[in-house]
């Protein structure tokens, strides 16, 4: 998946190939200095070392359960226990919630695709 962003003095809008977008503030987008966005369609290793953890935008989902873990693979620890997202919709974690050891996101279901915000800090 292809991912743009576009921003003018206010606003930052991410946007899929899929058409689907997130429009976030200037401000939010730029709270960290270093935010990376990676878009992901099942599960995956995020970071691998100590990293703050904004959000995550789920485009697509059917019968989608979606789970992270504090280490760079499923049997680390749950950061953030399993869930059914909705697909179009953004879920804000903590605001800046550190996983210490790493992020690895388990996304299972069909037709699943996402954008994680994520800033690196180790």
């Amino acid at each position: 998946m292809a991912i743009t962003a576009k921003h003018d003095n206010q606003n930052v809008a991410l946007q899929a190939d899929d058409n689907s977008y997130l429009l976030v503030s200037e401000a939010y987008a730029r709270r960290g200095e270093n935010i990376k966005y990676l878009a992901g369609a099942g599960s995956s290793l995020i970071y691998s070392t100590k990293v703050r953890l904004w959000g995550v935008w789920v485009s697509a989902a059917s019968s989608a359960q979606l789970a992270i873990h504090d280490g760079t693979l499923a049997t680390g620890p749950t950061a953030i226990p399993t869930f059914s997202p909705a697909a179009s919709t953004y879920y804000q974690f903590i605001p800046g919630m550190i996983l210490d050891n790493g992020c690895y996101v388990t996304f299972s279901g069909s037709s699943v695709s996402y954008v994680i915000g994520y800033e690196p800090l180790g």
